[in-house]
């Protein structure tokens, strides 16, 4: 597979309005759309709170049901490009950012997958050891004090936890009220 959109110039129009929106000719179609902006100027700016991202993958595809949007790695790349310019069958190896829905545009949900593991970070460049949260296929693991300020169910029972309490659940699994 070779590349198919070039771009002479992709410079966005002043102001508010600095999308760049490549469009395949011949076709108009939201699926083949794509918008890409530039980030925040240097040093910021308060007027560019709450905006939309800086890519953003444009119609809705939800009404077909879940979908992966953005693939981070491609388990089988090889598969992908023997689809030429369509999109390959996602697999349960890949790792991806998609949404969760099924036929409805209005409660669209995220989904984040992997085959191995999804972790998070604070202050650390992702070293595969030191992460305070993670999630497998088996278990959801925390590094870190987890707090909870509504009921909580644990294996099947569920505990109330009371408006001047706080729930802590310590790494080593006990509760303390």
């Amino acid at each position: 597979m070779f590349p198919q959109v070039f771009a002479l110039h992709c410079q966005g129009l002043p102001g508010n309005t600095g999308y760049v929106w490549p469009v395949c000719l011949g076709s108009y179609y939201p699926q083949n759309q794509m918008r890409l902006m530039a980030g925040a100027p240097v040093g910021g700016n308060a007027a560019l709170q709450n905006l939309k991202g800086v890519l953003n993958v444009g119609g809705n595809s939800a009404t077909t049901g879940p979908t992966h949007l953005i693939t981070l790695f491609d388990f089988e790349p090889d598969k992908s490009a023997a689809y030429g310019s369509s999109r390959a069958p996602n697999s349960i190896h890949d790792t991806f950012i998609g949404i969760d829905s099924s036929n409805t545009n209005t409660t669209v949900g995220l989904s984040l997958g992997s085959y191995g593991s999804i972790s998070q970070y604070i202050a650390n460049n992702g070293d595969g050891t030191n992460w305070l949260e993670r999630l497998t296929a088996t278990l959801k693991e925390f590094k870190t004090a987890a707090k909870f300020d509504g009921t909580v169910t644990i294996a099947g029972t569920r505990i109330a936890v009371p408006a001047a309490a706080k729930l802590v659940l310590e790494a080593s699994a006990w509760l303390r009220v």
